[in-house]
């Protein structure tokens, strides 16, 4: 009798140590899908930050470039008054010439053009090279983000954009510097001419 009840006993709790060791991997296996889907979650998440952090700090970088084109800009509104002024001038000295009526009266009025010509043409060289500068800067900033997102090596290309850009800017302003000089040294010639037509006539009287 004794014997009959210990084998109903064994046999009751043998289903429940099956069930608890096919339940045990279960449990573990749903804890391990949890695990991985936090770490998914939060790797997501670092890389957002990460990919945030590298856009701000390339847009950092991008600033000083736009600063820099910002700049070429007042420079070349002042180069394009410069032209329209010499442009307006030539165009006053040809109707005074082309007038019936005009009378030579000291000044050379042929090389007043010739020298306005010079001029615009240092002025016109200079508005092209500083346009190109800002070419240049322009597709320096478009270049670092294509750089950034797609993970080519433009560095050497972007540097080349770089010191073109300065090249030309440099270039630029040496022209303008030559059309500053030309423009004094005109002056200066006018003013002789003026005085010494003016001492000439004081000596005849």
């Amino acid at each position: 009798m004794s014997d009959s009840c210990a084998r109903i006993s064994q046999s009751a709790t043998v289903p429940r140590s099956r069930g608890d060791s096919l339940g045990a991997p279960g449990g573990a296996h749903g804890k391990g899908l949890g695990i991985l889907a936090g770490m998914n979650s939060i790797g997501s998440l670092s890389t957002y930050t990460v990919q945030s952090v590298d856009i701000a700090h390339l847009i950092q970088i991008a600033l000083t470039p736009i600063f820099l084109i910002s700049a070429i800009g007042v420079t070349l509104n002042v180069l394009t008054s410069r032209l329209a002024r010499i442009v307006d001038r030539a165009r006053a000295t040809e109707d005074v010439l082309r007038r019936p009526d005009h009378t030579h009266d000291g000044r050379d009025l042929h090389g007043v053009l010739s020298v306005l010509a010079r001029r615009a043409r240092y002025i016109n060289a200079a508005i092209t090279l500083i346009t190109l500068s800002a070419l240049f800067i322009s597709l320096v900033v478009v270049m670092l983000f294509v750089n950034a997102f797609l993970r080519w090596d433009l560095s050497v290309f972007i540097a080349c954009m770089f010191i073109l850009s300065m090249l030309s800017l440099a270039a630029a302003l040496s022209a303008f510097l030559i059309e500053v000089r030309v423009a004094t040294n005109t002056l200066q010639i006018g003013i002789e001419a003026a005085e010494a037509a003016d001492a000439a006539s004081r000596h005849d009287e």
